[in-house]
């Protein structure tokens, strides 16, 4: 009988697969945002029938330009029942301050009078009244 022919034995390959590479940097896993929607402008066809409808700009009354509030924390807070000391904001600090006739202000302002029947007080530049 013959010899059985020896053959070495092979391994079986495997084959893997790599992902493919993504020229860009957005990942594979995220979902695909629709675009974006324009609620300001109407669709194509309906663009001539709302200018047909909408009123001329001529008509249209303007808004209204308001100035800004006047910032507060600047100024004269309280005046003391016995008219000796006001009580001014602190421009640096924001924090409140006594001072007393003769005294200086932040400001640079030196206090003249202080009259609590008015609740005004009187520096050498202003007078501050209360609210």
């Amino acid at each position: 009988m013959p010899a059985p022919e020896s053959r070495p034995a092979q391994q079986p390959t495997i084959e893997r697969k790599t992902p493919p590479v993504v020229a860009d940097a957005k990942r594979q896993d995220q979902p695909v945002k629709p675009p974006a929607v324009l609620l300001d402008e109407p669709p194509a066809g309906q663009a001539a029938a709302a200018k047909a409808l909408s009123p001329s700009s001529a008509a249209a009354p303007k808004a209204e330009v308001r100035s800004p509030a006047p910032t507060r924390g600047q100024g004269l807070i309280a005046i003391t029942p016995d008219g000796k000391f006001a009580v001014f904001t602190n421009p640096k600090s924001r924090m409140p301050e006594q001072f007393k006739v003769g005294d200086q202000l932040p400001t640079g302002e030196n206090i003249r009078s202080i009259d609590v029947k008015d609740g005004k007080v009187v520096s050498s530049t202003k007078e501050y009244q209360l609210d």
